[in-house]
C-alpha cells in the first residue's frame, strides 16, 4: 500500500539556483535538512518525492525519497516545481526568506489548496521582515534591541542616517539586510571610522532590490530556540512547544567585519545560567505571544547576556539548521511532532533531549599526493564509511572550474550525537586525525 503522497523540497539544492552558482554558504546546511526531514518522514510511511540540481545528481543516492526528479539546466524551474506540487496532498518547504522566496513557494502550495506541514503563509510574512518582527516584539512587550529601516538611496546606503543611529546606540551597531536568512551579509561595527568606510564603499549596485537595517548590538552568548506550534483555541490550550535551546558558532572576520555561522550546539556549553532556568524564562516569554499563528516547526534567535537578561532578536519561519542535530538526541521523531502539529495537538510542555549533539560545516582542503580524479572518485563512500555522521558528503560545488581542481577544496556538513560533551569532544578530534591522515587539512570545524 502506497503511504500519502509528500513533496519535500529545499530550495538550494532543489533547483533555486539552476541557472546561476549554488552558494556554497548554504548548500551543506540545505542538503543537511533535506536529507534527515526526508528520513524522518520516510519512517511515518509517506510517499516522498523531491527535486534536485542536476549538478549534485550524484546525491539523489543519499535520500530516501521514493522519487527524486533531476532539474536540468535548460528546463523551467517554476513549471517543475509546480507540477511536483500538484502532484502530491502534502508539502513541506525549506527555502530562505529573502526576495519572498519562501513566501512564493509556499504560496503555490496554498494555491493548489495542499496541506503544507511547513510554517503558513502568516508566519512566513512575519518572519520573512526583521522590521515587521521587531515590531511583532515591541508590540507584545518582549526584550528585543532597538531597530531601524535605512532610508533607500540610488546605489548606496544613508550614511547620516546611518550614523546617526550610531551615535545613539552608544557606538556599536548591526547592519543587516531586513530579508536576510543566518548570518549572510550581517555586519558588526564597534567604530565611527569602520562606518564611514563601509559606507563610501557598499556595492549599491549589487544590492539594489535590498533594503537594510540598523539595530544596536547586544554583546551577549548568541543562542537560538527550535519550537513547534499548533493552531490555539481555549479546549486544547495549546501552547507552543519549546523543542531545545541552542547555541550558535558565529565567526567574525575582523577585515571585511563580517559574521559567519557555522553551526552550532544543543543543549548549549558553558552558560552563565542553568539549562531549566533558561527555559522557564524564555517559555514565559512566549506566552506573550500570538504564535499559534504560525504553526509548525520554526526558530526564534536571541542574545543571552551576562546578567541573565534575554534579548529576541529575530524569528526563523522555516526548518532551522538545529533540527539536523536535535533529531538525534530527541527522545521521539521530530516529524512526528509536525505531524501532530498540522492536526492541531501538541505533546507536553517539553520534550527529553538524550545527550548532547554538535552540528558543523566541515571545511578541507586536500594536501596529499593522490591524482584529483582518483580522490574525486574515492572521497564520497570513504568518508562516509569512515564518518557516517557526515550528513552532507564532502563535495566540491566547483569542481568543473580549472581553479577549484588545483585548490582541492570541499565541504560538507555533520551531526554528532554523544552523551557528554567529553565525548562529543573526543568524536571531534578522532575525526579530525583521521582526516589529517588522508591528507586533508581541515580549514573549518568547530568544537564546544
Amino acid at each position: 500500500m502506497v503511504g500519502k503522497k509528500l513533496f519535500i523540497f529545499e530550495f538550494i539544492t532543489g533547483g533555486g539556483f539552476h541557472k546561476e552558482e549554488i552558494p556554497c554558504s548554504l548548500f551543506s546546511e540545505g542538503f543537511s535538512m533535506l536529507r534527515s526531514i526526508i528520513e524522518d518522514f520516510k519512517s511515518l510511511n509517506f510517499h516522498i518525492s523531491t527535486l534536485l540540481d542536476e549538478r549534485i545528481s550524484f546525491l539523489a543516492e543519499y535520500l530516501k525519497a521514493d522519487t527524486v526528479q533531476i532539474l536540468q539546466k535548460h528546463e523551467n524551474f517554476k513549471k517543475i516545481y509546480t507540477t511536483q506540487v500538484k502532484d502530491c496532498q502534502y508539502c513541506f518547504i525549506i527555502g530562505p526568506e529573502f526576495s519572498n522566496v519562501l513566501f512564493d513557494l509556499t504560496r503555490v502550495a496554498k494555491s493548489q489548496h495542499k496541506k503544507i506541514l511547513s510554517v503558513g503563509m502568516e508566519g512566513i510574512q512575519l518572519g520573512s521582515s526583521k522590521m515587521k518582527t521587531y515590531q511583532f516584539f515591541k508590540r507584545h512587550q518582549i526584550n528585543t534591541p532597538a531597530t531601524y529601516l535605512i532610508p533607500p538611496m540610488q546605489d548606496t546606503i544613508d550614511q547620516t542616517f546611518i550614523l546617526d543611529k550610531f551615535e545613539e546606540f552608544n557606538g556599536s551597531c548591526i547592519i543587516k539586510p531586513e530579508d536576510g536568512v543566518g548570518a549572510d551579509y550581517t555586519f558588526l561595527f564597534e567604530e565611527k571610522s569602520e562606518l564611514i568606510h563601509f559606507c563610501k564603499n557598499f556595492p549599491g549596485e549589487e544590492y539594489s532590490n535590498r533594503r537594510f537595517i540598523i539595530q544596536n548590538y547586544i554583546k551577549g552568548k548568541p543562542l537560538s530556540i527550535s519550537v513547534i506550534s499548533a493552531p490555539f483555541d481555549e479546549s486544547s490550550q495549546n501552547f507552543p512547544l519549546i523543542l531545545s535551546i541552542n547555541s550558535q558558532s558565529l565567526s567574525l572576520d575582523a577585515s571585511t567585519h563580517q559574521f559567519t555561522y557555522s553551526g552550532g550546539f544543543t543543549p548549549p556549553p558553558l552558560l552563565d545560567m542553568d539549562y531549566p532556568e533558561l527555559f522557564e524564562i524564555i517559555r514565559t516569554e512566549l506566552k506573550k505571544m500570538p504564535l499559534n499563528e504560525i504553526r509548525g516547526y520554526f526558530g526564534i534567535d536571541f542574545i543571552l547576556e551576562g546578567e541573565g537578561q534575554i534579548y529576541f532578536i529575530e524569528l526563523n519561519p522555516r526548518l532551522t539548521t538545529p533540527y539536523v542535530g536535535l533529531r538525534k538526541i530527541l527522545d521521539c521523531n521530530l516529524a512526528q511532532l509536525i505531524l501532530d502539529a498540522y492536526k492541531g495537538i501538541l505533546q507536553g510542555n517539553f520534550r527529553k533531549l538524550n545527550g548532547f549533539c554538535s552540528y558543523s560545516k566541515l571545511e578541507v582542503q586536500y594536501v596529499g599526493k593522490n591524482d584529483g580524479d582518483i580522490l574525486e572518485g574515492q572521497l564520497i563512500p570513504e568518508t562516509l564509511m569512515k564518518i557516517p555522521e557526515l550528513i552532507t558528503p564532502l563535495i566540491s560545488l566547483r569542481a568543473s572550474s580549472d581553479s577549484a581542481k588545483e585548490s582541492k577544496r570541499y565541504a560538507g556538513f555533520l551531526a554528532i550525537a554523544s552523551a557528554s560533551y567529553d565525548l562529543l569532544n573526543s568524536r571531534i578530534a578522532e575525526i579530525t586525525r583521521y582526516l589529517e591522515e588522508k591528507g586533508f587539512k581541515v580549514l573549518s570545524f568547530k568544537r564546544p
